[in-house]
Protein backbone atom coordinates (compact mmCIF):
# COMPACT_ATOMS: atom_id res chain seq x y z
CA UNK A 1 0.00 0.00 0.00
CA UNK A 2 1.72 3.09 -1.20
CA UNK A 3 1.09 6.64 -2.31
CA UNK A 4 3.12 7.88 -5.28
CA UNK A 5 3.15 11.65 -5.81
CA UNK A 6 4.62 13.09 -9.01
CA UNK A 7 4.91 16.68 -10.19
CA UNK A 8 5.21 17.73 -13.82
CA UNK A 9 6.43 21.27 -14.34
CA UNK A 10 5.73 21.64 -10.63
CA UNK A 11 7.91 21.08 -7.58
CA UNK A 12 6.22 18.96 -4.93
CA UNK A 13 6.88 20.83 -1.70
CA UNK A 14 6.68 19.20 1.73
CA UNK A 15 3.45 21.16 2.34
CA UNK A 16 1.80 19.69 -0.76
CA UNK A 17 3.09 16.19 0.05
CA UNK A 18 1.79 16.39 3.62
CA UNK A 19 -1.59 17.67 2.47
CA UNK A 20 -2.01 14.90 -0.13
CA UNK A 21 -0.82 12.10 2.15
CA UNK A 22 -3.01 13.36 4.99
CA UNK A 23 -6.11 13.33 2.79
CA UNK A 24 -5.38 9.87 1.32
CA UNK A 25 -4.31 8.07 4.51
CA UNK A 26 -7.81 6.94 5.47
CA UNK A 27 -8.36 5.31 2.06
CA UNK A 28 -5.43 2.96 2.57
CA UNK A 29 -6.85 1.78 5.91
CA UNK A 30 -10.27 0.75 4.53
CA UNK A 31 -10.35 -3.07 4.70
CA UNK A 32 -13.37 -3.45 2.39
CA UNK A 33 -11.71 -1.73 -0.58
CA UNK A 34 -8.32 -3.50 -0.40
CA UNK A 35 -6.43 -0.62 -2.01
CA UNK A 36 -2.95 -1.59 -3.17
CA UNK A 37 -1.64 1.75 -4.44
CA UNK A 38 -2.58 5.36 -5.16
CA UNK A 39 -0.86 7.46 -7.82
CA UNK A 40 -1.18 11.25 -7.87
CA UNK A 41 0.15 13.30 -10.78
CA UNK A 42 0.08 17.08 -10.44
CA UNK A 43 0.84 19.27 -13.46
CA UNK A 44 1.21 22.98 -14.02
CA UNK A 45 0.52 24.06 -17.57
CA UNK A 46 -0.77 27.29 -19.10
CA UNK A 47 -1.31 28.94 -15.70
CA UNK A 48 -3.56 26.08 -14.63
CA UNK A 49 -3.07 23.11 -12.29
CA UNK A 50 -4.17 19.63 -13.27
CA UNK A 51 -4.42 16.69 -10.88
CA UNK A 52 -4.74 13.08 -11.99
CA UNK A 53 -5.56 10.47 -9.39
CA UNK A 54 -5.44 6.69 -9.96
CA UNK A 55 -6.53 4.25 -7.26
CA UNK A 56 -5.73 0.54 -7.66
CA UNK A 57 -8.06 -1.74 -5.71
CA UNK A 58 -8.30 -5.49 -5.86
CA UNK A 59 -9.76 -6.22 -9.33
CA UNK A 60 -10.61 -2.53 -9.94
CA UNK A 61 -8.84 0.61 -11.13
CA UNK A 62 -10.45 4.04 -10.67
CA UNK A 63 -9.18 7.33 -12.04
CA UNK A 64 -10.11 11.00 -12.06
CA UNK A 65 -8.58 14.11 -13.60
CA UNK A 66 -9.45 17.71 -12.74
CA UNK A 67 -8.09 21.08 -13.85
CA UNK A 68 -8.32 24.23 -11.74
CA UNK A 69 -6.44 27.45 -11.06
CA UNK A 70 -5.53 26.31 -7.52
CA UNK A 71 -3.38 23.25 -6.84
CA UNK A 72 -5.23 22.24 -3.67
CA UNK A 73 -8.68 22.72 -5.21
CA UNK A 74 -7.80 20.55 -8.18
CA UNK A 75 -6.61 17.78 -5.85
CA UNK A 76 -9.72 18.07 -3.65
CA UNK A 77 -12.03 17.88 -6.67
CA UNK A 78 -10.23 14.80 -8.01
CA UNK A 79 -10.44 13.22 -4.56
CA UNK A 80 -14.19 13.91 -4.42
CA UNK A 81 -14.65 12.12 -7.75
CA UNK A 82 -12.64 9.14 -6.55
CA UNK A 83 -14.54 9.03 -3.24
CA UNK A 84 -17.85 8.83 -5.13
CA UNK A 85 -16.56 5.92 -7.21
CA UNK A 86 -15.18 4.13 -4.14
CA UNK A 87 -18.43 4.66 -2.22
CA UNK A 88 -20.31 2.82 -4.96
CA UNK A 89 -17.73 0.01 -4.87
CA UNK A 90 -17.91 -0.20 -1.06
CA UNK A 91 -21.72 -0.45 -1.18
CA UNK A 92 -21.55 -3.23 -3.80
CA UNK A 93 -19.01 -5.16 -1.73
CA UNK A 94 -20.95 -4.85 1.52
CA UNK A 95 -24.39 -5.66 0.10
CA UNK A 96 -23.23 -8.62 -2.00
CA UNK A 97 -21.60 -10.57 0.80
CA UNK A 98 -22.60 -14.17 1.06
CA UNK A 99 -24.98 -15.27 3.74
CA UNK A 100 -23.87 -18.15 5.91
CA UNK A 101 -25.69 -21.47 5.86
CA UNK A 102 -27.09 -20.91 9.34
CA UNK A 103 -28.75 -17.70 8.14
CA UNK A 104 -30.27 -19.46 5.14
CA UNK A 105 -31.61 -22.30 7.29
CA UNK A 106 -33.16 -19.84 9.76
CA UNK A 107 -34.81 -17.86 6.97
CA UNK A 108 -36.18 -21.06 5.37
CA UNK A 109 -37.51 -22.22 8.75
CA UNK A 110 -39.35 -18.89 9.22
CA UNK A 111 -40.76 -19.12 5.72
CA UNK A 112 -42.00 -22.68 6.29
CA UNK A 113 -43.51 -21.72 9.67
CA UNK A 114 -45.57 -18.96 8.03
CA UNK A 115 -47.16 -21.43 5.57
Amino acid sequence: MSITLTGRQLEITPAIRGYVEGKLAYLLNDPALKISSIKVVMEYEKKQFSTGLVVNCKNHVYSAKVEDFDCYKSFDSALDKIENQLTELRERIVTHKREGLSGVDARNAEHLAEE
